[in-house]
């Protein structure tokens, strides 16, 4: 039965109806905000594998050589039928006669077998066996050329290693099986003895929670795969936040959530068999765990060949399982987020490496950096000598204020890993910066005097009956120097003589409802009015009358006296920019949809790029190419910074 509801619908009361509207109208700025997703998928082993050995591995038969090895031995006819005695008879025959012939037949055989067997309890002592039969045979070839063999037994028993030991990883993790010295490791006909290994990774194995290996995932979302073909297994180290204070010094920088490293596995059996005297094969082996950011090659017998690396997949990684951080909800209500603010690394502090810090723009976040800190890691020479800090903060902010915490950061850093500022690489640091995050940075490599100041008073901050609180902020927002460790800037279409856009209806929508943090809005509001009454007393006191306190929108205004002022303080280091003009690389002028080349460009700049791009410029392929050129140039610079 129909009915119709004859009641009137109640009226919306007029503010939640204006709240109502300017939310809406802010769901169109809010989509400036995102950047494109960025995660894994769980996929099959098999779909990771690396296509130069997708050949050796789709076999389904003996080939020739293990076939001729089959047939001398009399075992052709029994492999069909009985190939687990076949396996054993032709382990016996190797314990004899050391036939490098037959160790491959070994590799291969036992690869086709685990193969068939994975989904069983059979599979590890096979998986470990073919592991062991690879490697041993791969070790006793004569030293060649460094790289990849090119014998094509050679590259099948790299391919059969590889997939081996990918597949007895996966089981190692799911089983929380962790190196022990002395484990013992069932294979064939006996065990691998783990009597030593070699680690490189910043937290010891005890400090990482898991492991999982990268060829289980895909990574989705990036414009560049970072992958390396050559001998072992990339991994993802997984370590996971403290349950509780205190935190260790090195994790006061690290982001408080699950944060992954990039490994390699590599199992060195490089001693020859032995045969015990109940019978058994013994083995004895070396477990290594390579940072790909350290080592690209490794010892292989007589030969040097590359290490196997995946450095996107671990990062994909992390992202997919880390908090998001409000960019967009970062400028309505930065007061939310005051206390995450700050700087982040990546890895404790690396005394040996040169600190690049990257600062976002408006409504953004450090996940705004991902495909520019893939390709930069893509680089052996970068990840070698550089290390990577990130610095989020609350965009509603006014900038001069986020500057100072910038500021802040960056010292407290340096008061804790290098305070007498002795250390070279320290005092070469680089800062990377987009659009907002351009103009904190430039105030690092500025010193501003009374410059910004006297723009809205007449008097000094101590004539002007502040409390210590209202002079504080005054002091470290209005009043800084150049930083001494800082050596280099680059811009990211940042707009040093602000942008229209600031001054559209949305975005005075979005200054209206931004809500700042009670540190910096109860002092401020307190200076605002002081300044008022300065101003009645002196009619003709500053050129700026500062009636309330800036957002971070109301800092991007063209319209902004303290954006000209900064264009005119010296910057007292190397800088660069690169723009954005969404119609024509290479041409002055034009626009990146948001900020115009007239704000972008600054004369001194050492280089200058103009990209065709929007004004996501960080995600530009041309852009992050001249970053990491910039970067490599740094590195042949003969002295820091002073």
């Amino acid at each position: 039965m129909k009915t119709t509801d004859t009641q009137p619908r109640p009226r919306m009361h007029p503010a939640v109806r204006t709240r109502s509207f300017i939310w809406a109208a802010l769901c169109a700025l809010m989509l400036l905000s995102g950047c494109a997703s960025v995660g894994v998928r769980k996929v099959a082993f098999d779909e990771r594998i690396p296509e130069p050995e997708r050949l050796a591995l789709s076999v389904t038969e003996p080939g020739a050589q293990a076939q001729a090895v089959l047939r001398s031995r009399g075992l052709a006819t029994a492999w069909a039928s009985k190939p687990d005695t076949v396996l054993r008879n032709l382990d016996d025959v190797y314990a004899t006669t050391r036939d490098p012939q037959v160790l491959y037949a070994l590799a291969e055989l036992t690869y086709l077998r685990a193969r068939d067997k994975l989904d069983t309890a059979a599979a590890p002592p096979l998986l470990l066996s073919c592991v062991v039969y690879s490697y041993q045979y791969l070790a006793g070839l004569p030293p060649t050329q460094p790289g990849l063999p090119a014998e094509q037994t050679a590259r099948n028993a790299i391919a059969y290693y590889n997939y081996t030991l990918g597949r007895y990883m996966m089981l190692a993790s799911r089983a929380k099986l962790r190196y022990t010295q002395g484990l013992r490791l069932p294979v064939l006909q006996g065990y691998v003895e783990l009597d030593k290994r070699a680690y490189e990774l910043i937290w010891q194995p005890e400090q990482l929670d898991e492991y999982k290996v990268a060829y289980e995932y895909q990574a989705e979302g990036m414009e560049v795969y970072h992958v390396t073909q050559g001998l072992g297994v990339p991994m993802i180290a997984i370590r996971r936040p403290p349950a509780k204070e205190p935190l260790l010094p090195a994790e006061r920088y690290l982001p408080q959530n699950e944060l992954t490293y990039a490994a390699t596995v590599v199992i060195r059996l490089d001693a020859p068999l032995t045969v015990a005297a109940d019978g058994q094969h013994v083995w004895k082996a070396e477990m290594d765990v390579y940072d790909p950011a350290r080592t690209t090659t490794v010892a292989l017998g007589a030969r040097q060949v590359p290490l196997a690396t995946d450095l996107t997949t671990p990062l994909a990684y992390m992202i997919e399982h880390a908090p998001t951080q409000g960019g967009f909800y970062g400028m309505l209500n930065p007061s939310s987020y005051e206390r995450q603010q700050g700087l982040y690394m990546l890895q404790p502090y690396q005394p040996d490496k040169i600190p690049v810090v990257f600062v976002h723009g408006l409504m953004s976040s450090p996940r705004t950096w991902l495909q520019m800190l893939n390709d930069i890691m893509g680089d052996p020479v970068l990840r070698r000598h550089y290390q990577f800090w990130f610095f989020w903060y609350p965009t509603g902010n006014p900038v001069l204020y986020s500057a100072a915490n910038l500021r802040a950061s960056l010292n407290g850093v340096r008061q804790q890993y290098d305070p007498a500022g002795t250390n070279q690489a320290f005092n070469r640091m680089v800062v990377v910066s987009h659009s907002m995050g351009g103009l904190l940075s430039k105030t690092l490599v500025q010193t501003s005097g009374t410059q910004l100041w006297q723009l809205v008073a007449d008097a000094s901050p101590t004539q002007m009956g502040f409390t210590d609180e209202e002079r504080a902020l005054v002091e470290k927002t209005f009043f800084f120097e150049a930083q001494p460790y800082i050596a280099r800037v680059m811009f990211l279409a940042t707009p040093h003589r602000g942008a229209s856009m600031a001054d559209r209806p949305i975005a005075r929508l979005g200054s209206y409802v931004t809500s700042l943090p009670d540190a910096l809005s109860t002092p401020g509001d307190a200076v605002v009015e002081k300044l008022a009454e300065r101003r009645v007393q002196a009619p003709s006191a500053a050129a700026i009358r500062l009636d309330k306190i800036n957002t971070g929108l109301d800092s991007l205004s063209p319209e902004n006296a303290a954006l000209a002022a900064l264009c005119q303080l010296p910057i007292c280091v190397p800088y660069h920019s690169i723009i954005g003009n969404d119609r024509q690389a290479g041409v002055p002028g034009g626009t990146d949809g948001i900020v115009p080349y007239t704000s972008s460009h600054l004369e001194g700049a050492q280089s200058e790029l103009i990209v065709k791009s929007g004004h996501s410029v960080q995600e530009n392929l041309s852009a992050i190419r001249e970053v990491r050129r910039l970067l490599l140039q740094h590195l042949q610079d003969a002295a820091p910074h002073q």
